[in-house]
């Protein structure tokens, strides 16, 4: 014969599909083996979770919405809790766009943007000099410090020379961007217009 409920005195209560256990409690909680699926029976009510103890009244949901989006929403007592994803290597988004709607979009000190497959560009923040950094992996690119001056690396400029030999039409010889900038630092080291 086959097993549908298992009682075990002062342990588990146990749950069968043909024979093959589906579910369990534990002295921790309840263990499913397989799928779970939720029917909602409204457009918000989907897996409910509540804190414990002194938390009860905090609360994080996940329900699929009346535009069939899938929502993840939590419920802070003193309105000012956030919603933490840890994983311990990388977290990987894909989705067609992603879109922000909010108004801060924060890095901390020590995270930065990497851009590209490889990460080709990388914006971040240095705390120790207190400056904004844009540079490629290979580290040619801008600093910004926070009183306005922007520092290129020796390597950020890459002059192409015009007829007159001197280069003055391209958007990132020296000259130009001189122009641009008034009382900033924006070049360290020798300027040769031709390029070499």
């Amino acid at each position: 014969s086959e097993v549908s409920i298992r009682a075990n005195q002062d342990s588990s209560v146990e749950l069968f599909f043909d024979n093959s256990k589906k579910f369990e409690t534990t002295n921790t909680g309840v263990t499913v083996t397989g799928s779970l699926n939720v029917n909602q029976t409204d457009d918000s009510n989907g897996i409910k979770i509540y804190g414990y103890d002194d938390r009860s009244a905090y609360s994080g949901n996940i329900y699929i919405d009346s535009s069939g989006n899938l929502q993840i929403r939590q419920t802070h007592g003193a309105g000012s809790g956030y919603i933490q994803i840890h994983a311990e290597n990388y977290l990987e988004l894909v989705a067609g766009s992603l879109i922000y709607t909010q108004a801060n979009f924060r890095i901390y000190d020590a995270g930065q943007l990497s851009l590209g497959n490889s990460g080709d560009y990388k914006i971040k923040y240095n705390v120790a000099s207190d400056n904004l950094i844009i540079h490629t992996n290979d580290n040619k690119g801008i600093t910004l410090d926070n009183v306005g001056n922007a520092t290129f690396t020796d390597q950020a400029f890459a002059t192409t020379a015009t007829s007159s030999g001197d280069g003055s039409s391209t958007l990132t010889t020296k000259g130009y961007v001189d122009g641009l900038i008034t009382g900033a630092t924006i070049y360290r080291g020798a300027w040769d217009p031709s390029g070499g």
